[in-house]
């Protein structure tokens, strides 16, 4: 249950953090653009708003899949106060030995151990599924068609440069005529 809300949590970050990234790149090779039509504030206007989505993402992400390793511990050592209570009865009604009980918590902690440890790579776990997710969407996307070449028709034509003359002489510059 927590895995699946972390992973759409995941899936936004990562889409957050392409778009912002996209914006970055976009602004910096843009850069002389942007001040010629002096829209540096709203480059940074658009960077605060998706800079504050991934941030918000991310926090979300991080902690809904950091709940998953405490919740983990907190289910063993419910089984391991359950088993030491009944236990304890048992041993006190004499149909159990300690050492049967002492046995027992041991098997419960080395089953929860391993559950531990991977529920500790959880995050990693919805963050790799999430970046995998938005591969096979780039993976999945239709071609792109080349454009067909342009159907104008060859024009034919002359261009003639006649009774045309530069110079730099003194003559010219009094607007005289060349000889």
């Amino acid at each position: 249950m927590i895995g699946k809300r972390s992973q759409k949590l995941f899936i936004q970050q990562w889409k957050s953090t392409g778009e912002l990234n996209g914006h970055i790149e976009e602004a910096f090779t843009g850069q002389s653009l942007v001040k010629v039509f002096g829209r540096q504030h709203e480059v940074e206007a658009v960077f605060a708003e998706r800079n504050s989505t991934l941030y918000k993402a991310s926090f979300g992400a991080q902690f809904v899949s950091g709940l998953i390793m405490p919740t983990m511990f907190f289910i063993g050592n419910l089984n391991y106060v359950a088993i030491a209570v009944v236990g304890g009865l048992r041993v006190a009604s004499g149909t159990m030995n300690l050492g049967d009980v002492q046995a027992f918590i041991q098997y419960t902690r080395m089953f929860t151990q391993p559950l531990t440890q991977l529920a500790s790579l959880a995050n990693l776990l919805q963050s790799g599924v999430a970046s995998a997710e938005r591969v096979f969407e780039v993976l999945d996307e239709e071609e792109q068609v080349p454009e067909e070449a342009s159907s104008l028709n060859p024009t034919c034509g002359r261009v003639a440069f006649e009774h045309i003359w530069f110079s730099y002489d003194a003559v010219t510059a009094q607007g005289g005529r060349p000889p």
